[in-house]
């Protein structure tokens, strides 16, 4: 089928004024239009109906323009955009849109059957997608007219039909869906700059749980005045059982030094279970003074030879 004209404007003599104005803007965008107030004045011809008959049968679209409903009982519109619905059936043919420009709002009952599946067009927005819906014969001719770089683009493509989404909403979707994956990368970076470090944060950890252990030259005093610190107003040891034998002598010499012979003599006896020399000598010392126990020359005795088998010397003077 050889078209003439991109768009067919049908409409009612009362919308004269709002159809010249949808005619200006679409040949402004490089389609090729017949408004019969134009195209018939321009030839001349008294015999309209036919005029009619071949404008319809070779325009691609139809757009009808409707400002009132009650228009569409006008005999020529209705003849119009049933005539280009029977043809656009035609095997043949390969048509484009009949698109009615109305009102916003209009209730689909209160249209013909014809038009209540039909994608309508707001009046008061019409350029914003009206475009969108038309088919043109060549849209290579629109892309060179078109100034309006968006219009442009959706030449180049070709318009969509009514039941498909408009090029521009697809535009809308990408710009979206690129915010969307920009904020998700965004997102990530500042969660992985902003964590602790792992590893930092493991040695954090560790050094909480772990207490400190002191050595058994040059930590005794530092070791001592933390306990001393530690053990004011306390009448009863911790229990601990991961202590060494040199730690349970340096606390029971803290509790010792601080007069808190009961304390002192428990973490002696460990240290001294523990095979630590020094311990053993002070329960000897203990015992021989009554110091937190009876006096007890037998058990003093006993616990200076334990010293003294363990290598502690003052031990071993005691007993010469």
């Amino acid at each position: 089928m050889d078209f003439q004209y991109d768009v067919f404007i049908s409409k009612n003599s009362k919308d004269a004024a709002l159809a010249q104005e949808i005619t200006t803007f679409l040949e402004e965008n490089g389609l090729t239009c017949f408004n019969s107030d134009t195209q018939l004045r321009q030839r001349g011809d008294t015999k309209f109906g036919k005029q009619i008959d071949d404008a319809v049968a070779h325009s691609k679209n139809l757009v009808l323009v409707c400002s009132d409903l009650n228009y569409l009982n006008s005999k020529w519109v209705e003849y119009e955009w049933t005539f280009f619905k029977d043809k656009s059936r035609h095997v043949d043919y390969e048509m484009g849109n009949l698109i009615p420009v109305m009102p916003e709002g209009v209730d689909e009952d209160e249209l013909p059957g014809g038009l209540q599946y039909i994608q309508r067009i707001p009046i008061q927005s019409y350029q914003e997608s009206l475009l969108d819906y038309i088919k043109p014969i060549d849209p290579l001719n629109i892309s060179n007219t078109v100034v309006n770089t968006a219009t442009t683009e959706s030449s180049k493509v070709g318009r969509h039909s009514p039941a498909s989404p408009s090029h521009r909403s697809s535009n809308k979707s990408k710009i979206v869906i690129g915010i969307v994956f920009a904020l998700l990368i965004i997102g990530a970076v500042l969660f992985y700059a902003l964590r602790p470090d792992s590893d930092e944060a493991n040695t954090a950890a560790q050094t909480e749980q772990v207490q400190p252990k002191a050595t058994e030259s040059g930590g005794k005093s530092q070791r001592s005045e933390n306990s001393i610190q530690k053990s004011e107003g306390q009448t009863t040891p911790k229990k601990s059982t991961t202590l060494t034998p040199t730690q349970n002598y340096e606390k029971g010499m803290t509790y010792y030094n601080n007069g808190d012979y009961s304390n002192a003599m428990t973490y002696f006896q460990k240290a001294a279970d523990g095979r630590n020399g020094d311990a053993a000598f002070m329960l000897g010392e203990m015992y021989a003074k009554g110091q937190g126990v009876a006096v007890s020359t037998s058990k003093a005795t006993e616990w200076y030879k334990t010293a003294a088998r363990l290598g502690n010397k003052e031990a071993k003077r005691k007993l010469m």
